[in-house]
């Protein structure tokens, strides 16, 4: 078993640093600088309260009760402005904050919630939750894990955001088409078009770091173009499209 630490032995609270605005002043200093709430951005402001990367925690209106299956804090980086729905962490110089992140993410503490009509964490309750800490090299290497896994995640989620999106374009021209003799979808025009440009599907990252796609035609396919760099080649999918990608 690792030994067990209190919030306050490994983090320094800056909600002392959070300044009050209200909703109407917000609205005439929108700006480029992230507003962040209890549960993740709300809106834009002028400027920055903070410039470092932080674990923000819900103070109120956190998803305490859905710990399980929804985060109950987050992590920020760069320009930001936090409101007084969210606690604002940041992790002693020995110890990593990736780890005290992914030790709290999914942490059940509602036996340090407040009750009432709105569940409210305090600052003292907040010191009082405790972690579980291993020597710092197994802290790091225990959140690069975790990082990486994460990391995966979102990228394979914003491939399957793609895909499904492929596949809802082709719905309609394969189910009002059908397929020609080589098994593509059949083109209504004869005459073949190389790409429509102003069909363009947007901008793409993930593993093969494509930054834009359009809209393929041609006699036989329809696909998707993925403009990479400058040189190109050709990935068939499922004998239904091609992707063109320049690598």
């Amino acid at each position: 078993m690792f030994p067990i630490a209190r919030l306050e032995d490994v983090v320094d609270l800056l909600d002392h640093l959070r300044i009050p605005i209200n909703g109407t002043e917000r609205l005439g200093r929108i700006g480029t600088v992230p507003y962040y709430g209890a549960n993740g951005q709300q809106g834009w402001i002028d400027r920055p309260l903070f410039d470092e990367p932080l674990i923000l925690l819900a103070e109120d209106g956190g998803n305490f009760d859905e710990f399980a299956t929804r985060p109950i804090a987050y992590r920020i980086d760069g320009p930001a402005w936090v409101n007084n729905h969210a606690h604002i962490i940041r992790t002693k110089l020995d110890v990593c904050q990736s780890f005290v992140f992914w030790s709290l993410v999914n942490k059940d503490i509602r036996k340090f919630i407040a009750g009432g009509t709105r569940t409210k964490l305090t600052q003292g309750e907040l010191r009082r939750i405790e972690i579980s800490l291993p020597e710092e090299s197994e802290r790091q290497s225990i959140a690069q894990i975790l990082d990486t896994l994460d990391t995966a995640i979102r990228e394979t989620e914003a491939i399957i955001a793609k895909l499904k999106a492929v596949k809802q374009g082709m719905l309609h021209d394969l189910l009002t088409r059908g397929l020609d003799a080589n098994g593509n979808c059949a083109h209504p025009n004869p005459r073949p078009r190389i790409f429509t440009r102003n069909r363009r599907w947007g901008g793409f990252r993930g593993s093969g770091n494509f930054v834009g796609c359009w809209m393929l035609r041609q006699p036989t396919a329809s696909a998707f173009l993925l403009v990479h760099s400058e040189q190109t080649s050709v990935i068939r999918i499922s004998g239904l499209m091609e992707y063109l990608c320049f690598e």
